[in-house]
């Protein structure tokens, strides 16, 4: 366990936040012999209540915490049967803007953001984010009508947008500008990671997706 980076990474963040050690053990509702066992690396084990607690106090997300624990373990990272390509894997931190069933109002342009995490061992170099409506579900007065994205559903400003070069355990925000219909109805995009080519680097898992609830001025 990565002890010593954890507590380095705590100190520093607290100082940002002009937190001393006593002020973020009150904050965090965790004793300070707790934390000061933490800081000076006498723990064999952390809990994960007490990573989150940490987390929420100093505004991170608390898998920026965890990596810092396990930065010095090698772990094998096996092929995904879900990956285009070896040791690669993605996971979800959290739509940073207009999460499920947000309101919007009808003629409304947005900005939906995701945030990601590369948590495999592939740089992800060239890569793009791009949209996967053929064709999609409206459900508008009880009445679900199939139709064309493009003349009925949630029209984004661009059909693919890049993916900033990021790093195995970098976490990166993606952005995309949609404009609701003009009249009350829920809609959702779907989006998925591809590489230069157009391939979809994780063809076979969900992807993200902006699903909002157009109510009328």
């Amino acid at each position: 366990m990565a002890a010593v980076d954890l507590a380095q990474y705590i100190l520093t963040r607290s100082k940002e936040l002009g937190l001393n050690k006593s002020e973020l053990a009150s904050k965090s509702s965790i004793s300070r012999s707790a934390l000061y066992k933490l800081l000076d690396s006498d723990v064999q084990e952390v809990r994960i209540s007490t990573i989150v607690q940490l987390a929420n106090t100093l505004q991170i997300h608390p898998l920026d915490l965890l990596r810092c624990l396990f930065t010095n373990w090698d772990f094998p990272v096996k092929q995904s049967s879900l990956a285009k390509y070896p040791k690669d894997a993605t996971g979800f931190i959290a739509d940073v803007t207009y999460p499920d069933n947000s309101l919007v109002t009808a003629g409304q342009t947005f900005e939906k953001i995701w945030e990601i995490r590369n948590l495999g061992g592939e740089i992800w170099k060239n890569r793009k984010l791009v949209c996967c409506d053929d064709f999609i579900t409206l459900t508008s007065h009880q009445t679900e009508i199939a139709s064309p994205l493009p003349q009925r559903g949630l029209q984004p400003q661009q059909r693919e947008i890049p993916i900033p070069l990021t790093h195995p355990n970098e976490s990166v925000r993606l952005s995309v500008q949609f404009l609701a219909p003009p009249y009350p109805v829920t809609v959702i995009s779907y989006w998925k990671m591809a590489n230069a080519e157009g391939e979809l680097c994780f063809p076979e898992l969900e992807g993200l997706s902006c699903l909002v609830k157009v109510v009328a001025l």
